[in-house]
């Protein structure tokens, strides 16, 4: 079976002053809601600590 089927696959940077305790919650909604999972390749400490 294609993994990949019915599923985009895209990247996003955030710069450094950017709202990452919005981001992160607009991406956990989204991702309970079903809508898409999100993974984080890297993140900084202004990230992780958000």
């Amino acid at each position: 079976m294609d993994w990949a089927v019915g599923r985009v696959s895209s990247s996003g940077n955030c710069t450094a002053g950017a709202d990452f305790a919005g981001i992160k919650t607009l991406l956990a909604q989204g991702q309970t809601a079903g809508w898409w999972h999100y993974e984080v390749g890297c993140g900084t400490d202004a990230w992780w600590n958000a």
